[in-house]
């Protein structure tokens, strides 16, 4: 399948052929829009793929399910559309669909071959972190609590705040595994912090306005970014919750390089 094609005889049209999820079964449809053409086709070879593996794919939905219903007490958002997100973001890493997508047969046959081999030891690795996270976060949600009345109720708002960011129904498709890999590590760092109470250091309140400073910038963009501006919004969102981790709990290091001059040149990229 081409990456376009062009339609029409006087009038030559340029058109983004997609794979495209039509429920029980695949389609083809051609597109005006680039961008929403390659969404459309990573989610039909998700679709796909689940067709071409649907014994690791019920397993998976077991899996995801029975997480739900495990933490559903512990989780501070509802966790009906888990098995979806953590079945779709498990898909996505398994078969490799975050970069170059298939559009020949030979492509697709290879990436099923290797995507049915590891997308169970995938889920498995998404459901430890999982209930790791959620566990964190339920610890650290009351301590955070205890601080709303007195001088840190600034840090309790920050530390509400980012945990809404990282725990939402949907983040887990919207995040990824490569950044939810990190999610321990944001939580390690807000631990680190909250342990510092109640001397929290001269730099604790400056950074703290420093990040609301950036982060107002951040869905200030995010409130008007345009389609195809999204890659570099997201390489922003995770640079920031990155840039947190080295204002508050340096030890821990950054899973990339980040700095204020950095952050500014990718904001100007979005300007």
């Amino acid at each position: 399948m081409p990456e376009q094609v062009e339609v029409g005889e006087s009038l030559k049209l340029i058109r983004f052929p997609a794979i495209v999820d039509e429920g029980e079964t695949v389609g083809v449809c051609l597109f005006s829009d680039k961008i929403l053409a390659l969404q459309k086709h990573k989610q039909g070879l998700v679709k796909l793929y689940q067709l071409r593996s649907i014994q690791q794919h019920n397993q998976l939905k077991k899996k995801f399910v029975r997480l739900a219903d495990t933490l559903v007490l512990k989780a501070p958002f509802p966790l009906g559309q888990l098995a979806l997100d953590a079945t779709w973001i498990s898909y996505i890493a398994a078969f490799d669909l975050d970069g170059s997508m298939p559009r020949s047969n030979l492509e697709f046959e290879q990436r099923l071959n290797g995507g049915k081999s590891t997308v169970l030891s995938i889920a498995e690795k998404i459901e430890s972190i999982f209930i790791q996270v959620i566990n964190v976060h339920y610890d650290v949600s009351r301590i955070v609590s205890g601080l709303k009345k007195g001088a840190l109720d600034y840090v309790a708002e920050d530390l509400e705040n980012q945990l809404g960011g990282l725990l939402h129904v949907g983040f887990l498709s919207e995040t990824g595994l490569v950044w939810f890999a990190q999610y321990p590590r944001y939580l390690k760092a807000l631990s680190i912090r909250l342990n510092k109470a109640p001397h929290m250091g001269d730099k604790d309140r400056p950074n703290t306005v420093l990040l609301s400073q950036y982060q107002d910038r951040y869905m200030s963009l995010k409130s008007k970014c345009a389609a195809n501006d999204k890659d570099e919004l997201l390489i922003l969102r995770w640079m920031l919750e990155e840039f947190r981790v080295s204002l508050f709990a340096q030890t821990l290091g950054t899973y990339i390089p980040v700095s204020e001059k950095r952050l500014e040149k990718q904001f100007e990229k979005l300007l």
